[in-house]
């Protein structure tokens, strides 16, 4: 059996992604593509599949192609949420990586980590509204 088409879009669409996976039935396997910008380092990868393999997610597979992530997995109520938090988590970290490297030189190590502090912040707040979201 191919793989179907069910939605694509850009990042300003990924809070209607919830809504997309309910047309997956449970039970099914699934997919996630996401396009960052740059190239995503294996380092990066690894950590994600770490993170949604801690995280339960059943028949993982995640495959890193360029700047191409795809995430495979079997459907199931809770994963949409996880994945796409870890993958919020990867894009900050890939912007944290580029931003203190050039940053950091210029306006010192204390403020640039601040702001990395910050974007962390913003993240896991994301995530707590998608996960809440979800279960109302």
């Amino acid at each position: 059996m191919g793989w179907e088409l069910i939605a694509s879009g850009t990042k300003s669409d990924i809070m209607s992604m919830p809504g997309y996976e309910a047309q997956v039935d449970e039970g099914q396997k699934a997919r996630l593509q996401f396009k960052f910008l740059t190239s995503v380092p294996t380092f990066q990868v690894d950590a994600l599949r770490n993170s949604l393999t801690a995280a339960g997610v059943t028949d993982l597979q995640v495959v890193s192609k360029g700047s191409t992530v795809d995430v495979f997995y079997r459907k199931d109520p809770w994963w949409v949420p996880v994945i796409i938090v870890a993958v919020l988590a990867i894009a900050i970290l890939l912007i944290s990586w580029f931003f203190f490297k050039d940053v950091a030189s210029v306006i010192g190590p204390i403020p640039t980590t601040m702001l990395i502090i910050g974007g962390s912040v913003l993240a896991l707040a994301v995530g707590y509204t998608l996960v809440r979201r979800k279960q109302t």
